[in-house]
């Protein structure tokens, strides 16, 4: 008989795994986990500290170190700066404009309260005082923001200094006054406690307005 022929089959060699390699995150996702915790870290600040950071940053209007007039005033004059306050002197020669002038000349306030009726736009005296302190504003505001020089503007605009020594001891309390206006002669303050030429004008009209027997 023939021998049956066995067939071996060949012994499988176990499959080899490979390892896999860890997966990298991205430098995009990396980054944005860092930004989020630094987000998470940041503390808020306070409405309070808030405000107070932009009542520094804003400052008083009245006296504001960045006014441009402060530098002007350490410079000459120019035949521009002289040329602006003839025209200037040209507008005060207007017949309403000097019969309001005149009106206030002779005017002095006695109390806040005189100075608060005033200011009603009912009151007969109200359309002057608005002519007068707006236009005296308006040469002085000039001479704040460095447009012409602050010294020739106080030489020459004694009338307006005049008016502001008139309402000086009320015009705290009537810029305060739900009445009054809280920009008051602020740029009539600011020319009379930054020029020469301003504090020695407000030192003659206070000596001029002092009750006669007061202190």
């Amino acid at each position: 008989m023939a021998k049956k022929k066995t067939t071996r089959k060949a012994a499988r060699k176990p499959a080899t795994r490979t390892a896999k390699k860890p997966v990298r995150k991205s430098s995009k996702r990396s980054a944005a986990k860092k930004a989020s915790a630094k987000k998470k870290v940041t503390r808020k600040k306070p409405a309070s500290a808030k405000k107070s950071s932009a009542r520094r940053s804003t400052g008083t209007t009245r006296r504001r170190a960045a006014d441009p007039g402060l530098a002007r005033a350490k410079g000459p004059v120019t035949p521009e700066d002289a040329r602006l306050v003839l025209e200037l002197y040209d507008l005060r020669r207007e017949e309403v404009m000097r019969a309001s002038r005149d009106a206030l000349l002779r005017w002095r306030p006695s109390s806040l309260e005189e100075l608060i009726e005033m200011s009603d736009i009912g009151h007969s005296m109200n359309a002057a005082l608005r002519q007068v302190a707006s236009y005296f504003e308006l040469a002085f505001g000039l001479a704040r923001r460095g447009a012409v020089h602050p010294e020739l503007i106080a030489e020459w605009c004694g009338e307006g200094l005049l008016l502001y020594a008139k309402v000086l001891p009320f015009v705290e309390a009537f810029r305060d006054h739900p009445k009054g206006t809280s920009t008051a002669f602020q740029n009539a303050e600011w020319v009379a406690e930054n020029t020469e030429w301003g504090r020695a004008r407000m030192a003659l009209f206070e000596e001029r307005l002092r009750p006669k027997g007061g202190a």
